[in-house]
């Protein structure tokens, strides 16, 4: 059995839709948060909120660094 040294083209386009799908529901949120109050942006709500919108941001460039074929 040989081992594949690059992804096959369905997994390919599975990531990078992945990818834009993640990455359009980050702008989407970050525009709500952006849209509520001060007072609740100030909190420690948004806080976690903006915490875990990083976190998928950084998802989201992982994926767009993924390595599609081994060198």
């Amino acid at each position: 059995m040989s081992v594949r040294t690059k992804l096959p083209r369905e997994l390919v386009k599975a990531l990078e839709q992945v990818g834009d799908n993640l990455r359009s529901f980050v702008e989407e949120q970050r525009g709500a948060f952006d849209e509520m109050s001060e007072r609740w942006q100030e909190g420690d709500r948004a806080a976690d909120v903006s915490d875990w919108l990083d976190s998928l941001e950084e998802v989201v460039e992982a994926l767009a660094e993924c390595e599609v074929s081994a060198p």
